[in-house]
């Protein structure tokens, strides 16, 4: 009973706090990933790209 109406009551600032630290992983996962290729070409960056985005999408939807 309680969680959900605090979640509800909450939303809008978790959902942002959720999307900032989403992107901070995928950004972080992003540049890990370039610094460990060295010289990425097109599809290293895709790939990274890809990790990135799994990785700040799976964090936003933990934390929402």
């Amino acid at each position: 009973g309680t969680r959900l109406s605090n979640n509800k009551k909450n939303l809008g600032r978790g959902n942002l706090m959720a999307k900032l630290l989403g992107l901070l992983v995928g950004f972080g996962v992003f540049s890990l990933w370039l610094s460990m290729i060295g010289n990425p070409h097109v599809v290293e960056t895709v790939i990274g790209l890809i990790l990135a985005l799994i990785a700040g999408l799976w964090v936003f939807f933990k934390i929402r």
